[in-house]
């Protein structure tokens, strides 16, 4: 997981060269820093496609349609996928269906196609865009 070009988190290889020429290549476009935030989750060095990803968050973004985005490698920048369809993520409690507190949104397997890398990019209009106080259960979650 990247954030930023220059910073790496979980990443671990026993080629480092070939992993820090990738965190490079992952950030070669240019963003706006001011009006977004990104992570990118690279999978590259498995060796394995993404096949489908769930975003999830707390549910007070249900109604902030607009303050996430995705994007991949095979996409690139210039074609987005807004989180729009967030649903609410139930958990089993004694055999009953209990509301988790959480939302989710499943991104496209369409759009997954091929890809390698999943960019998730946190808009500056989002009032607590990576606050662990905020929203401390976001998470990603990938099937490879």
């Amino acid at each position: 997981l990247y954030q930023g070009w220059n910073s790496a988190f979980s990443t671990q290889s026993i080629d480092r060269r070939t992993e820090y020429i990738g965190k490079i290549k992952a950030f070669k476009h240019t963003l706006e820093p001011r009006k977004t935030s990104s992570w990118c989750i690279n999978c590259l060095l498995t060796g394995h496609f993404i096949e489908s990803a769930r975003f999830v968050r707390g549910a007070r973004v249900m109604s902030q349609k607009a303050f996430n985005s995705f994007y991949t490698d095979t996409s690139t920048y210039m074609h987005r996928t807004v989180a729009k369809n967030w649903q609410v993520l139930h958990k089993d409690e004694g055999g009953k269906s209990v509301d988790s507190g959480l939302v989710y949104v499943d991104i496209n397997e369409a759009f997954l196609y091929g890809a390698t890398q999943l960019f998730v990019c946190f808009n500056e209009e989002d009032p607590a865009q990576l606050s662990p106080e905020q929203d401390p259960e976001i998470s990603v979650h990938l099937k490879l």
